[in-house]
């Protein structure tokens, strides 16, 4: 095994993940000075249906990214890695609970966007 070589490689390995920010202010706004009361109630459910579908699926991301314990395995293998002790075993399972946890979050995010379509009845973007 060429220890160097596989120390290099892992060594230009970058992982990390952003999903999409999605601001509620303008929502709690009009809460807080009920401008709702001026919006037609079946509009206001939907809107509401769509907030609630955004925090729910929020946690459910957070909770999910750290699915098969990748950070870990991931830390675990990069000290192996400066210690030249090398486990190829181990980077490709890290890596593979990592493309693990980024599908599940790239379906929550699709059910996402199905949610705030339905929600804001716009069948024609789904």
């Amino acid at each position: 095994m060429d220890t160097d070589r596989i120390v290099a490689q892992f060594k230009t390995v970058h992982v990390g993940a952003a999903t999409p920010s999605l601001w509620r202010d303008a929502w709690d706004a009009s809460i807080a000075n009920q401008a709702l009361s001026y919006v037609d109630a079946a509009e206001v459910r939907r809107y509401s249906e769509g907030c609630s579908a955004q925090t729910e699926q929020s946690q459910t991301i957070l909770a999910t990214f750290t699915l098969g314990n990748w950070p870990e395995q991931l830390t675990a293998a990069n000290v192996d890695a400066k210690l030249c002790r090398v486990d190829p075993a181990s980077i490709l399972k890290a890596l593979a609970a990592y493309d693990m946890a980024l599908s599940a979050i790239a379906e929550n995010e699709r059910e996402l966007e199905e949610a705030l379509n339905a929600a804001l009845n716009n069948t024609a973007a789904a």
